[in-house]
């Protein structure tokens, strides 16, 4: 079952999607590289996400996007079992950039 959350918006339901984080780089330039390799190594959209850790902004790099946690789960291991990826964390990502790539 898919996890959801409210719309304030129009009060419906809004499915909460989760993507894979699968690295963190301090240059855009760098996090954009690799958002390409990634990206065609594993066939799945990807995208660079601008976050900030104590007071420090980092570029991270998150790849697919599901509206179900367990799925991409398990596409995260898939990712370090075949060796595309060493660190895969399943991470929400924000509504509305599901499709972006």
């Amino acid at each position: 079952v898919p996890a959801t959350t409210r719309d304030k918006a129009t009060g419906g339901s809004v499915p909460t999607l989760f993507g894979i984080a699968v690295g963190e780089y301090v240059t855009e330039s760098r996090a954009n590289t690799e958002r390409v390799k990634i990206g065609e190594s594993t066939q799945l959209s990807s995208r660079v996400v601008t976050v900030t850790e104590d007071t420090v902004s980092v570029y991270r790099v998150v790849v697919g996007s599901f509206t179900n946690r367990t799925a991409a789960e398990r596409t995260a291991s898939d990712l370090i079992q075949r060796g595309l990826v060493s660190e895969a964390r399943v991470v929400p990502v924000a509504k509305g950039t599901a499709g972006r790539p």
